[in-house]
Order: C-alpha cells, then sequence, then structure tokens
C-alpha cells in the first residue's frame, strides 16, 4: 500500500468522479468511499493502484482507497 499527499477534487466526466491531484502534478481517480467533506482540501491518501480498474474519465491511474484524511 502507498501514500499519497494532494488535493482533492470532484470533478464530472458524464458522471461525478473523485480526483487527487498530487504534489508532483500526476492525477489519481479515487474508488471508494470518500467523505464529501474533504473536497477541496490537502489531504493523504493510502491506498493502491488497480491493475484491473479503468474509468471512462481517463484522468489517471485509479487508486483504491484504503484510508483518507486531511494533511
Amino acid at each position: 500500500m502507498s501514500r499519497y499527499e494532494g488535493t482533492l477534487k470532484r470533478e464530472f466526466f458524464g458522471g461525478e468522479i473523485w480526483v487527487l491531484r498530487a504534489k508532483d502534478g500526476q492525477a489519481y481517480q479515487l474508488q471508494g468511499k470518500i467523505p464529501a467533506e474533504l473536497e477541496n482540501s490537502q489531504v493523504k491518501v493510502k491506498g493502491s493502484a488497480s491493475d484491473a480498474a479503468f474509468g471512462i474519465a481517463m484522468v489517471g491511474p485509479i487508486l483504491d482507497v484504503a484510508s483518507i484524511e486531511r494533511a
């Protein structure tokens, strides 16, 4: 399991998705339970890249979120 840090955004690409805009510039589509009150916050995410999943938004790699909290 890896750790990621960045800004949590809710974006709309034919549907609502959660995106982590990481500090290194990479964007990750988040999969799992994401608390709405964290939107637009700096967050720390623990998760793993999902090799089996793909999204129509094509934002970036998909992360299966194990935990998320304010940074």
